[in-house]
């Protein structure tokens, strides 16, 4: 029987984000005949950046979702919903409470995914359920590519025999970050998935306390790094190294202003930030007022394969994270297999992975300016040969918690294995 998997993402393998996936697919394309992949916030102007495997095909189709797109999609489709009693009975209950921010965000959810799904299903586009094939559903986030997947699990296919799993990260799962502590339909969905993986034991504990009904559904499944490179960086001059999409939640401001008081105190080290986002302007024009121009540098953002050799080829000294939410930041599981000690924000599941005395410190959730400065200033003053030990023990961890080609092997042959029940 022909093994046909259903992956449903945000953006990939278009635009950026989502990175993760350009090493989990390759694990993915050899354990199922076909993947057709299914980007749902695409745009007409965006580009294929990524690479997929032989036996994958992504279905080309615009999903706009800028705020104009959003507005029209809803007032389209959120009449419909309005007007059925079971759907309303649904966003009711997923509310939990009269508040009218619940009601409304689940109503937008529901709206924004039918639109999605009725472009989907009237294309023509999407597999063949037959005899013959075992149609697997992959959801990558638990937003609305997993509430898109419940509506072609069971109202499009109407196959409850259809393995449907759904990821959870960060802002997907992690409501406690959001206003009034909520996130979107999130009874209805677990109901309707077969597992959702967080990829930290802090999400997943989290989630099964508070969904005590579907805590046999929820189970941790970490993402992964490939390629382990080790290399003891010889701090001379301390090279510090950030990564990630510049914008509020990141916090780099806390790292120039941490940055700054170490400049004061006389000590020598370059920054170097990689990525790009909507606060990049911002961001960098707070380092030219407070740094000098020979410390710092912003050089936008690498294809995932490109920053591993950057790492190679510059050899940092140590990787800085100050987010203020993370599942378990992949950024730091990749540092850590160039083993490069960390300084990190105890969010999420950060502390899962980076362990004080080990291979990098925590700083607290609140993000002190002066605490980050004390953790960096600890990695510049350190001997050799605790240095050595840091990076000896964030490359162990690499390979213990975070090694792609053990970690996705296993996870996709579970995924088959869940459609052979």
């Amino acid at each position: 029987m022909e093994k046909e998997l259903i992956l449903l993402t945000n953006y990939f393998p278009y635009y950026k984000g989502e990175e993760y996936l350009e090493e989990e697919i390759d694990y993915l394309s050899d354990e199922f005949d076909h993947i057709t992949v299914i980007p749902t916030m695409v745009s007409p102007s965006m580009k294929l950046t990524r690479d997929i495997p032989d036996n994958a095909t992504v279905l080309d189709l615009p999903f706009p979702q800028d705020l104009k797109d959003k507005a029209v999609n809803f007032l389209k489709t959120a009449p419909h919903i309005m007007l059925n009693r079971r759907r309303l009975q649904g966003i009711g209950n997923n509310a939990g409470s009269l508040n009218p921010y619940k009601w409304l965000y689940n109503l937008y959810f529901e709206a924004r995914t039918d639109a999605i799904y009725h472009d989907l299903i009237h294309s023509g586009l999407l597999p063949e359920n037959n005899p013959d094939t075992q149609i697997y559903l992959y959801s990558y986030w638990f937003y609305i590519t997993a509430n898109l997947g419940t509506k072609l699990k069971y109202d499009y296919y109407g196959d409850i025999s259809i393995p449907l799993i759904s990821r959870g990260h960060g802002y997907d799962v992690n409501d406690y970050i959001k206003p009034f502590s909520f996130l979107p339909m999130r009874k209805g969905m677990l109901s309707r998935v077969d597992a959702l993986y967080p990829v930290s034991d802090t999400s997943s504990h989290y989630l099964q306390k508070k969904f005590p009904a579907y805590s046999d559904k929820i189970e941790t499944r970490r993402l992964g790094v490939g390629k382990g490179d080790f290399q003891v960086s010889e701090r001379d001059p301390m090279l510090i190294v950030s990564c990630s999409t510049i914008r509020q939640l990141k916090r780099l401001d806390v790292i120039i202003d941490a940055l700054a008081q170490l400049n004061a105190s006389g000590y020598v080290f370059k920054w170097v930030h990689i990525g790009d986002g909507p606060d990049a302007e911002k961001i960098e024009a707070r380092a030219k007022e407070k740094l000098n121009a020979d410390e710092y540098d912003f050089i936008g953002r690498l294809p995932n394969k490109d920053v591993r050799q950057w790492y190679h080829d510059h050899n940092p000294s140590l990787f800085v994270n100050t987010s203020e939410s993370e599942g378990v930041p992949v950024s730091v599981m990749e540092a850590m297999a160039n083993a490069i000690p960390v300084v990190a924000s105890d969010v999420g599941g950060t502390a899962e992975i980076v362990k004080p005395k080990q291979n990098g410190l925590l700083i607290g959730s609140e993000l002190s300016v002066d605490e980050t400065a004390a953790a960096i200033e600890d990695f510049i003053q350190m001997s050799n040969e605790d240095y050595l030990h840091y990076a000896e023990g964030a490359y162990q961890t690499w390979k213990d918690l975070s090694d792609s080609e053990t970690l996705y092997t296993v996870f996709a042959q579970e995924l088959v294995e869940k459609g052979m029940k």
